[in-house]
This record gives C-alpha cells, sequence and structure tokens, in this order.
C-alpha cells in the first residue's frame, strides 16, 4: 500500500515534464524548482532524465514507501547519490547499489555544496539529522530532505504518494502487556485493519514497550478511527495503559479516554 513512484526536480526554465511528460506536480515547490512524479513503470530510468536536464536536478525512486534511491545532478552529471533506509533494502533482499552510507560526512559534504551551488545553505548537521531520520515511509524522509534543500515549501504538508492518503494511527503497548498479549492481540487488530483498508506495521521494539503503526488507505477521518481503534482494542479486554495516538507528533492518550 506504500508508494511506487519516480520523482524528479529541477530549476525553471528546465520543466521536468519535457523528460517525463506524463508525470504529475508533486508537493508545493519553491525557489524556481518544479517537482513531479510518476509511475515508476512509466518513465525512462533516473540517470537518462537527469542527463536530459541542465541545471540542477535531483532524482528518487521510492519502493513501497520503504527504501528509496535518491540523486543530486548539475548538467546531467550526479554530484551525490544515496540509498534511503539501506537496511531495508537489504533485508527484502534487493541488490543494493553501491552508495555512501547516509550518515557519512563526505557524502553531506557533495550534498551541501551541490546546493550551495543552486544558492540554498544547508547545515551538514541538518543533513545527517534528515537522512538518519526513521519513518515509516520513506516518503517522509525524501519530503524532509527536499525541504532541507530548498527544493519544497518548509511550512507545506507532506505531500501525499501512492495510496498513502489516510490517517496513520499508533498504538503504544507497555513490554508487560506486550509480552502477554501481543498472540491474543495480533488477529483481531489485523482483522480491523482489513475493515479499514489499512495494514499494521510494528516500530522497533524497545525495552519498555512496543508501538504499532495502523496505517490507513481511505479518505478517513483521524478521530473517528481513533476512537474506533480505542473501542476496539478495550473490547479485547486491554488495560488503560496501553496509548493511543492519531500520529507520531500528537500526545499519547490512554485507550480508556478515547
Amino acid at each position: 500500500m506504500g508508494t511506487w513512484g519516480a520523482f524528479l526536480a529541477c530549476r525553471t526554465p528546465a520543466d521536468p515534464r519535457s523528460v517525463w511528460p506524463e508525470a504529475e506536480i508533486w508537493g508545493e515547490p519553491v525557489g524556481g524548482w518544479a517537482l513531479v512524479v510518476t509511475g515508476l513503470e512509466e518513465r525512462s530510468g533516473l540517470a537518462e532524465a537527469l542527463a536530459a536536464l541542465p541545471g540542477p536536478a535531483l532524482a528518487a525512486e521510492i519502493y513501497d514507501s520503504d527504501y528509496a534511491y535518491v540523486a543530486g545532478a548539475v548538467d546531467g552529471n550526479v554530484r551525490w547519490e544515496v540509498l534511503l533506509d539501506e537496511a531495508t533494502a537489504a533485508e527484502d533482499g534487493v541488490a543494493v547499489p553501491e552508495t555512501p552510507a547516509a550518515d557519512d560526512p563526505a557524502l553531506h559534504e557533495r550534498i551541501a555544496e551541490w546546493a550551495a551551488g543552486y544558492g540554498t545553505a544547508v547545515a551538514r548537521a541538518e543533513l545527517r539529522r534528515v537522512l538518519a531520520a526513521e519513518h515509516v515511509f520513506v516518503d517522509d524522509t525524501l519530503h524532509e530532505l527536499a525541504r532541507v534543500l530548498g527544493i519544497l515549501d518548509p511550512a507545506a504538508a507532506p505531500p501525499q504518494g501512492g495510496d498513502k492518503v489516510g490517517p496513520e494511527i499508533e498504538i503504544r503497548f507497555p513490554a508487560d502487556v506486550w509480552v502477554e498479549r501481543q498472540d491474543a492481540v495480533a488477529e483481531p487488530l489485523d482483522a480491523l485493519a482489513g475493515e479499514l483498508d489499512a495494514e499494521v506495521y510494528e516500530h522497533p521494539a524497545e525495552p519498555d514497550g512496543q508501538t504499532l503503526a495502523l496505517l490507513t488507505t481511505g479518505p478517513l477521518v483521524p478521530d473517528e478511527v481513533l476512537r474506533r481503534v480505542a473501542a476496539h482494542l478495550r473490547d479485547l479486554g486491554l488495560p488503560p495503559t496501553v496509548r493511543i495516538r492519531p500520529d507520531d507528533a500528537a500526545p499519547w492518550r490512554s485507550i480508556a479516554d478515547c
């Protein structure tokens, strides 16, 4: 249910749709940039696209919102490249291209120099923070990178790609509850996810508990979904120490209070 797409950005007077005519505008570009998205099967390769564009350009391929290959070029010459969430790609058995690690200071330096070439100052520490972020959707990492690079409006909400259009509900289980109840919770929660046209993902386990993300794909109202999920968890007999929130920026609430 994630994004399978290719992204291409360049500065005017260059036009990314001169390379990918079928592409659609993505996000809210600023600073003379244009950013488009298209399907992976509906476009030429990234190398060919970058080679056809004068000036600075950025291209990316996103695979099921799990990992993404990103490259920055000037006049068709690639100046830097990185694989976002390389670990997930490796786990999936993908043939990982040889790119610098996301935490490589030399990579941050090359990206910063590339951005300086079109007049945008980018702090190396900010690049390190963005590239090290662990989002459920790698789309969000790409969006944040584009904002830091001065391509997208920093104040704009993240654009939606692929089928990712619904609210994301996070559920936090204390460690003792998760150990005792995870098997009993799994099937009913999967059934609810099916009703909501959603998928359930596990965040990396932590010593004090386990967080699940319920990722919906329909035009749903977050508060309504939150109440429905909380009621479902209460019906399973889970204690009020289980918490829930409508997104990763909202405060946690007990399922008893929803």
